[in-house]
């Protein structure tokens, strides 16, 4: 697993978080500060990368079941079917994701 950052140049910011810290209201204060760097840690585009498994497949199946499809509401019926076979046909290290729109 690796983190990246967009733009990482945009965590020069973060020296400027302790102005946003208050004398008089401490808790106030803090959270401020917490908004700021939450803030700008989000500007700088964080992002994890996974490696792919070294074994399996990933497999990503679409279904399409709106009205304009001929056989939507057959397609709605078999579709748990459907990913229930696919899961058992890819191997234990792979992973299989369905999305049904419609």
């Amino acid at each position: 697993m690796t983190l990246r950052l967009a733009t990482p140049a945009a965590l020069w910011a973060l020296v400027a978080v302790p102005l946003f810290l208050g004398r008089r209201a401490r808790v106030a204060g803090v959270l401020r500060a917490l908004a700021a760097a939450t803030l700008i840690v989000v500007l700088a585009g964080p992002s994890v990368e996974r490696l792919r498994p070294a074994a399996g497949a990933c497999v990503v199946a679409a279904v399409d079941v709106s009205t304009s499809v001929e056989h939507a509401v057959k397609l709605s019926r078999c579709s748990p079917t459907f990913s229930r076979r696919l899961t058992v046909s890819v191997s234990p290290f792979g992973s299989v994701s369905v999305s049904v729109a419609g």
